[in-house]
């Protein structure tokens, strides 16, 4: 691996340096791997955070539009689903349910449903990034430690591939 490092270490800043590097010039193994458990990690929530970024919309119109749909379709339901309604009731079930060819139960429930599992995703995704605290300093070297970082990086690709269909 062509990881390097920059670490103070006994009042002097090494800068860019391979852990053996680092090691030759007098480094502690202790400041060494510290040094390196944060640069994995820190590159692995980065690329955890890009995956979310990508799944959620990074719009505030359209970000504001689907918690209006899901506030709406959570009144539906706690409704009861009621039948005949005034359009301005529920704007946004009234106007989407017939353009998408379905009921605004269907709607209601579907949007119920897309918001519980992008909640799903986001809550793996902020445990995940809190595993690689764990994972990675617990890894015996610097290839475990990266092994251990794109496993749980893998993961979060993986749910949001799973999330996006």
């Amino acid at each position: 691996m062509d990881i390097t490092l920059t670490v103070m270490h006994e009042g002097l800043e090494h800068v860019a340096m391979t852990p053996e590097q680092l090691a030759e010039a007098g480094v502690s193994a202790e400041v060494i791997r510290q040094a390196l458990d944060e640069q994995i990690i820190r590159q692995a929530e980065q690329q955890i955070d890009a995956i979310a970024d990508h799944v959620y919309t990074t719009s505030p119109s359209r970000s504001a539009r689907y918690r209006r749909k899901l506030e709406e379709a959570i009144r539906y339901r706690d409704a009861g689903y009621p039948g005949n309604v005034p359009d301005a009731d529920y704007p946004y079930l009234t106007a989407e349910a017939p353009a998408r060819g379905i009921t605004k139960r269907q709607l209601a429930d579907a949007i119920i449903a897309a918001a519980q599992a992008y909640d799903a995703f986001g809550a793996l995704a902020e445990a995940r990034r809190a595993q690689l605290k764990v994972d990675v300093p617990a890894a015996a070297d610097e290839a475990a430690k990266q092994a251990a970082a794109d496993a749980i990086v893998a993961e979060v690709h993986q749910a949001a591939a799973a999330l996006q269909g």
